[in-house]
């Protein structure tokens, strides 16, 4: 064994062995429901957002015909409000920022359960912005994204099991 691997395994061998006290494991499964909800109804909103931006977009394309510059003009801005763009995306910033929040707070709690690394990982699939992508089949997935997806799925089931 190489004699540098030493110490990592020690010192990991010592970070497993610290306990918790119970309120913190409460508090990240606590935490880790209520950032599920609020996610929920992110990706509800961000699904919609895709949708709006769309009919935006088509909106644009006609207003471009007739306006040389759309984006300096007042039509652009009431645009996206009659699309209802502008709502959704103050939606979703008002949520991003209450889900980073919620992270902040979980990612300071060290997992000590299956449970918790479960909390953990979909935290971390909402960093890395692949949570958006957990609705489409696997077969269209990028590759990164469905690694984590399964692994997410698999953590999952074994925390269901334990």
């Amino acid at each position: 064994m190489n004699q540098h691997a030493m110490p990592n395994i020690a010192a990991a061998a010592a970070l497993a062995s610290i306990e918790q006290p119970e309120p913190c494991r409460r508090d990240l499964q606590s935490l880790g429901a209520e950032f599920d909800a609020i996610h929920a109804t992110y990706l509800v909103l961000h699904k919609e957002q895709d949708q709006l931006s769309a009919v935006f977009d088509a909106a644009l394309a006609e207003l471009q015909k007739t306006d040389r510059d759309p984006f300096k003009s007042k039509a652009w801005h009431r645009l996206r409000d009659e699309t209802g763009l502008e709502a959704n995306i103050a939606k979703v910033e008002a949520i991003w920022e209450h889900l980073e929040k919620l992270a902040e707070r979980i990612r300071l709690i060290a997992p000590v359960t299956v449970a918790d690394f479960h909390v953990r990982l979909k935290v971390l699939a909402f960093d890395n912005y692949v949570s958006c992508e957990f609705d489409q089949p696997e077969r269209d997935m990028d590759w990164h994204v469905l690694n984590f997806h399964q692994l997410l799925q698999q953590v999952g089931k074994s925390t269901a099991a334990a």
